[in-house]
């Protein structure tokens, strides 16, 4: 059986875990690998760019910054309500990184930030984001600054590997 976290976070109360997001959404690093992903994976006006564990939507409303299609992936129902209302350009909908709501190859962008360190099979994630991702290839950048091109599954993991 796969279970959705390993950590206590989950069973904290809303506030609590509203804050905690907050707080870590603050943070100069959080800013740094958020800069980075954006870059890296050169999301596009009008791309439909997912956020798996999206929480209260701060980076999702980032993609919409740009021009994407912004949907926010969360199981929880109190963090969705809480990012609808925080982040108007970001569709909310319910589902987990094992369990992405969206068709085979729908979906251009995938981000997936501070999520996998909590779950407890993330190569079952992993499989689930690079079956939603659309086929064909994309230009990124690794952390060095070099340009690759990668397929769907690495281009996930490139944003997952920035410092």
């Amino acid at each position: 059986m796969v279970r959705p976290m390993s950590s206590s976070f989950g069973t904290a109360d809303l506030e609590t875990r509203i804050r905690a997001l907050d707080v870590q959404s603050a943070l100069p690093g959080v800013g740094l690998l958020r800069s980075w992903v954006l870059e890296a994976l050169a999301v596009r006006p009008g791309e439909r760019a997912v956020d798996v564990g999206s929480g209260t939507g701060s980076h999702a409303g980032e993609l919409a910054s740009v021009g994407a299609q912004a949907i926010g992936v969360e199981p929880d129902g109190g963090m969705r309500v809480t990012g609808a209302g925080r982040q108007p350009g970001v569709a909310f909908v319910g589902g987990s990184a094992y369990a992405l709501p969206f068709a085979d190859g729908s979906v251009d962008v995938v981000t997936c930030e501070r999520v996998f360190q909590h779950l407890d099979s993330p190569s079952v994630a992993a499989a689930e984001i690079a079956r939603v991702l659309r086929a064909g290839e994309w230009r990124s950048r690794t952390p060095t600054g070099r340009r690759r091109s990668c397929t769907p599954a690495t281009r996930t993991w490139s944003a997952r590997s920035a410092p």
